[in-house]
């Protein structure tokens, strides 16, 4: 099984101001070929995640929401907080890249 990750189509304002397109937000998803199943625990990450206003290491934060793919909204408790962020090298390049956590440079991270 393997994560996929789909922008949700670039902002008209950052098109015309810069070559570099930036997205409001993401969908991500999990798909699974014929005979896999998904990681325990993975439904943590899948959602839609839109722009918050903070950044991380010069690049935007994106923030889980309980929007659905369609439009609507899941039922039921508040979910978990979930970040889509960049993380520079400040602690080493094995660390530089795009993660998921419940909170921007913590400890749990994938």
């Amino acid at each position: 099984a393997h994560v996929r990750v789909v922008a949700m189509g670039p902002m008209a304002d950052d098109q015309r101001r810069s070559k570099r397109s930036r997205f409001p937000g993401f969908l991500v998803t999990a798909v699974a070929d014929e005979g896999e199943t998904i990681v325990q625990g993975l439904e943590m990450l899948l959602g839609q995640y839109v722009q918050c206003s903070r950044e991380s290491s010069g690049q935007p934060v994106f923030e889980k929401t309980n929007a659905t793919p369609k439009g609507g909204f899941t039922g039921g408790k508040e979910p978990s907080p979930c970040f889509l962020y960049y993380w520079g090298d400040e602690d080493g390049e094995e660390l530089e890249g795009w993660w998921f956590g419940e909170e921007v440079g913590g400890d749990m991270a994938v």
